[in-house]
Formats: structure tokens, sequence, C-alpha cells
């Protein structure tokens, strides 16, 4: 079973349209800051200037399992990064975004604001039923 991870990258970046900051080539060029880690079809972005939100969309798909009334189930989940480049803004407006679209968020860490770091939070979107399953 496979999941439609460019959907969901997709589907982010269209829920987070006016939250996203923008990667900007050398050569001036830009995209919405939004990237698929460990994409084998395109390479990283090297050698961009990130501003704003960056959204990483992992493409390991957590298989959890599950107790239910007839034994185990599987659920999955997509994990998902933010990270605020700008130190004078934060992640709030981004999140509520996020938890207005998909329901049972889990913020698996918060990492706040320091002199060294970047605000930056992990997210996991649950289970299967949002996802377009390939088979």
């Amino acid at each position: 079973m496979s999941i439609d991870i460019v959907g969901i990258k997709a589907k982010l970046a269209t829920q987070l349209v006016t939250e996203l900051g923008l990667y900007t080539a050398t050569n001036g060029s830009t995209v919405p800051a939004i990237y698929i880690v460990n994409n084998l079809d395109i390479d990283p972005p090297r050698d961009v200037e990130i501003s704003g939100i960056e959204c990483l969309v992992y493409r390991v798909v957590d298989r959890v399992p599950q107790a239910c009334f007839q034994g185990v189930v599987d659920r999955y989940q997509v994990s998902v990064e933010l990270i605020q480049h700008d130190r004078t803004k934060n992640l709030n407006n981004a999140l509520e975004t996020l938890f207005c679209y998909w329901q049972r968020i889990r913020i698996a860490w918060h990492r706040r604001q320091t002199e060294e770091n970047l605000e930056q939070v992990k997210l996991y979107l649950p289970g299967e039923h949002y996802f377009n399953i390939l088979k």
C-alpha cells in the first residue's frame, strides 16, 4: 500500500497558501517553500534563500498499529515539519489553519525560537481516510 504524498503536499500548499514562505533561487525565481523530503524524483532545494514558513513533508509513511475490538488495525500517519525562518514571526497562524482542516493532528515536538534555533514544529497528519491510498 502506498499513499499519495504528492497529493498531500498539494493539499497542504493550498491550505497554507497565505502562510507559506518562499524559496528564492540565485537567479531570482521563487517557488512556495514546501518540499517533499526524500523525494527520489526531485532534487532537494540547493543554493536557495528561504523566507517565512517552510513546510517539509516526509515521504516515509508511519504505520501505527492500534488496538480495536477485532484485534489490531493499522493506521497511517504522515510526518510534516514547519520551520519559521522569519525571527519576527511565529507558527501560530499556520498551526491554527492546519487544525481547521485536519482532525486529530498530533504534535510530536515543538522547538521554540532561540538565538541559535528557528521555531520548528513536527506534526503527524492522522488516519488513512484523509489520504488518497494508491493500490
